[in-house]
């Protein structure tokens, strides 16, 4: 049709076929068609301005609008114009209208279809991916933004990802075989794999599963694939995973520890460096360690650490259980050490497992009868509780010979996740007690380390002639604990402010020490 552009909008020339096109008959008078009149209202505007906007570009515009028939009824259309060379006072457009109503129907039912699958996601923690089967390039998909997610479209599939690491070792060669099922174009596929999460880079359990589209011609295209983490086994394999590495990464500051599977009585692995037939059952494990205790802390041992009570423990839900014994070997002094038991269990075997750690704590322990009160471990950091550790000190202190000197570091750890976990307050997986426990097995010997408040601490320690070793010592366990979230894959950064003070019992009251270097540390 020909439009002239003017103070008002006018056809000059309609095709036969643009009564029909607009619902009127071929025999309807139809002297003067105003087009205008056929425009759905509230696209009247845009339309006009659209033809307006024509008539003054070199350049072809489009648009797509609705019109209303006599009965109501709403089409959509398609305008395509150009302005042309016409012997005519106003501007002229070739304009070419085309009912895309049936196609309209279909993208809506389309949207509506994805809308639905968006809101069905956004009610599961199931993840959308694809697979090109031709040039094997995978794919996440964010269904919310209808667009592939950043960093995930990956290559030579699937030994892209599993040279990566996504998947876990032990699912490797079940994930395979899935793989081989897709690329081969099976309508369907599915499996229990384990996968690295995106969110915690951790292995968790999950099932995946893919249909295929083909072409018309039936040759399979692309695989379409969900990814659904299964919450009943993640967690527990999350912490199983975890308590591994962390076992690992805290195994070199501990002067001995080992793994055990209490369910089949087998130590796993022994550090440092022993072979493991040394201990071919937990008993005879337990048998090296209590050879040198008394007959009183034998019992204890025995009591506490034997198999059955541990496997008890662990079935009533008791996380971990320490004990301090004194240790006498021919020729030698006595000495104290710490043995310490973290429970776990294997989500997918069910089998319990023990984490075992001794320290040797002679040192800090020299004074240890001068105690009024046991010292006990806090839940926030697995350090010594403020309640029990000041009155300690304090006893100690009265009995140090004058101008005895003595240090007291403050630390405070910045960037810390929530420590601990309110429901289960004996679990040692939080961050700050991995933290404590770093410094408990590297400095435990030497100081005393008392918690303070959230996210901070303190260290005692007598007979200190050298502020430059203390903070060497320190700084040192800092690189400890940056290796160990490292080993864990802990991305958060921790920062710690300290501050180091050297006293002397003579001269100032260790109290005043103390609150000297918690002012100096919030300066920093």
């Amino acid at each position: 049709m020909l439009i002239e552009v003017a103070a008002e909008i006018k056809l000059l020339y309609i095709s036969p076929s643009f009564k029909t096109a607009f619902g009127h008959s071929q025999t309807e008078k139809w002297e003067e068609p105003d087009l205008l009149k056929e425009i759905y209202s509230p696209d009247l505007k845009k339309f006009e301005n659209a033809l307006r906007t024509g008539a003054v570009k070199d350049a072809p515009i489009e648009l797509t609008f609705r019109t209303e028939d006599f009965s109501g009824k709403i089409n959509w259309r398609h305008l395509r114009a150009v302005r042309i060379p016409y012997d005519n006072t106003f501007p002229v457009v070739l304009a070419i209208i085309t009912d895309i109503t049936r196609l309209k129907e279909q993208e809506n039912v389309i949207a509506e279809s994805n809308e639905r699958l968006r809101i069905a996601f956004d009610q599961t923690s199931s993840m959308l991916w694809e697979v090109d089967l031709k040039t094997k390039v995978f794919a996440m998909f964010d269904n919310t933004t209808q667009t592939y997610v950043a960093n995930t479209i990956v290559p030579n599939f699937p030994l892209s990802i599993i040279k990566e690491g996504w998947i876990h070792p032990d699912s490797v060669v079940s994930y395979k075989a899935f793989c081989n099922g897709l690329l081969r174009g099976n309508p369907t596929g599915h499996g229990a794999f384990l996968v690295r999460s995106r969110r915690t880079l951790e292995y968790c359990w999950a099932a995946l599963s893919y249909h295929t589209l083909y072409t018309s011609t039936g040759i399979a295209r692309k695989a379409i694939g969900i990814t659904e983490y299964l919450p009943s086994i993640e967690t527990k394999h999350y912490r199983f995973i975890k308590e591994n590495r962390l076992f690992t990464a805290l195994r070199r500051t501990a002067y001995s520890c080992a793994k055990i599977n209490l369910t089949q009585d087998i130590v796993e692995e022994y550090y440092p460096l022993k072979t493991i037939e040394n201990y071919p059952s937990y008993s005879s494990y337990c048998n090296q360690k209590a050879i040198h205790l008394s007959g009183k802390d034998k019992s204890t041992y025995w009591n506490i650490f034997s198999r059955n009570n541990l496997l008890t423990a662990a079935k009533n839900g008791k996380i971990s259980m320490y004990k301090e014994f004194k240790i006498k070997k021919p020729n030698a002094a006595a000495a104290v050490f710490s043995q310490e038991m973290w429970f776990t269990n294997n989500p997918v075997s069910k089998e319990i497992y023990a984490f075992n750690f001794c320290c040797n704590i002679s040192k800090s322990r020299q004074w240890l009868p001068l105690a009024c009160n046991p010292l006990l471990l806090d839940n926030e950091l697995s350090l010594y509780s403020q309640d029990t550790a000041i009155p300690y000190i304090d006893t100690l202190v009265s009995h140090l010979p004058e101008k005895t000197p003595f240090a007291v570091v403050f630390i405070k750890i910045l960037g810390l996740k929530e420590t601990f976990d309110a429901e289960n307050p004996s679990s040692f997986t939080g961050e700050g007690q991995i933290v404590g426990h770093v410094f408990r097995f590297i400095l435990g010997n030497e100081y005393i380390l008392s918690n303070y408040k959230q996210n901070q601490f303190f260290l005692f320690k007598p007979y200190v002639f050298s502020k430059s070793i203390i903070r060497n010592q320190i700084l040192k366990t800092f690189d400890e604990v940056r290796k160990v979230q490292i080993f864990l894959k802990i991305k958060r950064h921790l920062h710690f402010n300290f501050d180091i003070a050297i006293g002397n019992t003579s001269e100032i009251n260790w109290h005043i020490v103390l609150q000297n270097t918690i002012k100096n540390t919030e300066k920093k």
